[in-house]
């Protein structure tokens, strides 16, 4: 399927546009056309198709990649921050940006570096409350 759209991109070979008649020179042009190569040719019964028009992305958040960036050098409360402002503005502003996948990942990032603290002090409070306070 990928190789006959980037057949249809360059354009039919003249092997396959031989003995073709102007009816079916204009039906080729529809982008919904498609046509089996003639047998013998360099594409011997490939289906041909037109690829629909490219799709242009949108920008992506800068919030995205700031969380993710942010989650992954451990800075964990602020990649939490950024990811919600970041799928915030992707879900709700509708303006085409793009880097959902990274501001999860962000996110979650985020939350586990959060856990972690957490878990170390509460770690520490209880190596200091068997230990006392004068530590003797």
């Amino acid at each position: 399927m990928y190789a006959s759209s980037l057949l249809l991109d360059s354009g039919p070979c003249a092997a396959c546009t031989e003995g073709s008649t102007p009816d079916s020179t204009s039906e080729k042009n529809s982008l919904s056309t498609s046509r089996k190569a003639p047998k013998g040719g360099p594409h011997d019964g490939v289906l041909l198709t037109r690829s629909p028009p490219a799709y242009h992305a949108g920008p992506t958040s800068g919030f995205a990649v700031v969380a993710l960036v942010l989650g992954i050098m451990g800075f964990s409360p602020l990649a939490v921050i950024f990811g919600h402002i970041a799928l915030h503005n992707i879900d709700k502003k509708h303006s085409g940006e793009r880097g959902r996948g990274m501001a999860i990942a962000g996110l979650v990032l985020g939350w586990i570096g959060v856990a972690g603290l957490v878990l170390a002090l509460v770690f520490m409070i209880a190596v200091l409350a068997t230990v006392g306070p004068s530590g003797a």
